[in-house]
């Protein structure tokens, strides 16, 4: 119960798993998740509630000892969230509450190899609303020294629109920069400050789409976006610093014309994929002339990614076993 709003907010997530016998699955599991939570947004607190059945499945191994696994998941997202209607009167601007509803399928099909040393996964990624189809491929490489934690990241990304109009893709655009709490729009993970476009809270985001560690809205595109991240441990070294470098490229959607785009710096990782800070120390230009043209200073460029769902315990030893 969320004094603030005087609602009640939180998350839910309820799964049935089951094993059937025969050589074609490892598991099946049906789950539902919910979710509400308010944004502050002025004049008042605007809701979201979120409503997410999902089908989960797991083919079976060849052999009970194989690293690989082939997983497919179904979900359908649907969010109602307050908007606020204004209406412009002579005596002023009013304001009211309206409800909305959209609704989405996602359906991710997962490749992935579990190794202690250079583990690797590939996903494809298929997203559907209204007037909305997009697909995205993202592959992860990894290679681990000696020490926990420590090692080379790669992770690659491409995504496309599939018979979709720039007008109803832009809502959806890719983004090189990731995505922020407001950017969300299948509200799949957790900001302080959802709602937040300025100061700190707003430097909260998600490695998705392009991954790039600067943000700029130079890098969208409502056509498509090819990116290549790279992080780096020094070494074996105990220090929790790490270097990155982000390099990209979007389809040419009418507005920005098709560049290729890069940054790169050091990282501090508290909680490796979990709680990590980002430090840009090289720009490409698009960004720089962004930089320079909204005058900020070096501090409102430092990001950091706060990845609550990798906490989940149920996650951590089901991953684990």
């Amino acid at each position: 119960y969320s004094y603030s709003t005087n609602d009640l907010a939180g998350y839910g997530h309820l799964a049935y798993t089951f094993y059937p016998d025969g050589p074609v699955f490892q598991h099946i599991q049906f789950g539902f998740v919910g979710a509400r939570y308010a944004q502050t947004n002025n004049p008042f607190y605007m809701n979201f509630n979120k409503i997410a059945p999902e089908l989960a499945i797991e083919f079976k191994k060849k052999k009970s000892t194989g690293h690989f696994t082939n997983t497919l998941k179904y979900r359908n997202i649907t969010i109602i969230q307050d908007i606020d209607r204004q209406k412009f009167e002579n005596n002023g601007v009013t304001h009211s509450r309206v409800s909305t509803t959209s609704n989405f399928n996602d359906l991710t099909y997962t490749l992935a190899k579990r190794d202690a040393i250079t583990p690797y996964s590939i996903s494809i990624n298929m997203q559907q609303g209204e007037n909305m189809c997009k697909a995205g491929l993202t592959a992860k490489y990894s290679y681990h020294f000696r020490k926990k934690n420590k090692g080379v990241d790669l992770r690659f990304f491409a995504g496309t629109f599939i018979g979709t109009n720039l007008t109803d893709g832009g809502p959806y655009r890719f983004r090189l920069s990731g995505q922020r709490g407001y950017q969300d729009y299948l509200y799949d993970h957790v900001y302080l400050g959802r709602t937040e476009t300025n100061g700190l809270l707003a430097n909260q985001f998600t490695e998705t789409d392009g991954g790039f560690k600067f943000y700029s809205p130079v890098g969208q595109s409502a056509k498509g976006l090819v990116a290549l991240n790279i992080k780096s441990s020094l070494g074996n070294m105990k220090l929790p610093v790490n270097l990155y470098a982000d390099l990209g490229t979007v389809a040419d959607d009418g507005i920005l014309k098709q560049k290729v785009l890069y940054n790169a710096g050091v990282s501090v990782s508290i909680a490796k994929d979990v709680f990590e800070i980002f430090f840009p120390l090289l720009l490409s230009d698009d960004f720089n002339t962004y930089k320079k043209t909204n005058k900020l200073e070096y501090i409102e460029t430092v990001r950091f990614t706060l990845n609550l769902k990798l906490m989940n315990p149920f996650d951590l030893l089901r991953n684990f076993t």
